[in-house]
């Protein structure tokens, strides 16, 4: 391999996306990369859910509907997870 490149891993699997959810909703500051452990991950941004899914890239703070973007700075993987409330996806049809 060329000095300063990286090799590429294959991006994180549903089981693992799925652990890093588990864990950033359990303890935002305590999440483990699944491939390389704790200590590793780290959350880069919070983007705005809604704008996102229209395209835009837009920051946010983590309240609501959000995105949070995590990097792990070992494996040099990153993640995103759309933390949003489904009641916003799409709404209930009023009770009959």
């Amino acid at each position: 391999m060329e000095k300063g490149k990286r090799e590429k891993l294959p991006e994180y699997s549903t089981s693992e996306g799925m652990e890093l959810a588990l864990a950033y909703l359990s303890d935002p500051s305590d999440v483990a990369c699944p491939h390389c452990g704790p200590n590793t991950m780290e959350v880069v941004a919070y983007l705005d859910g809604e704008r996102l899914r229209s395209g835009g890239v837009v920051g946010s703070a983590p309240k609501s509907e959000y995105t949070v973007v995590l990097f792990c700075h070992a494996c040099h993987r990153g993640a995103a997870l759309e933390l949003s409330p489904a009641h916003q996806h799409s709404p209930s049809p009023p009770p009959a």
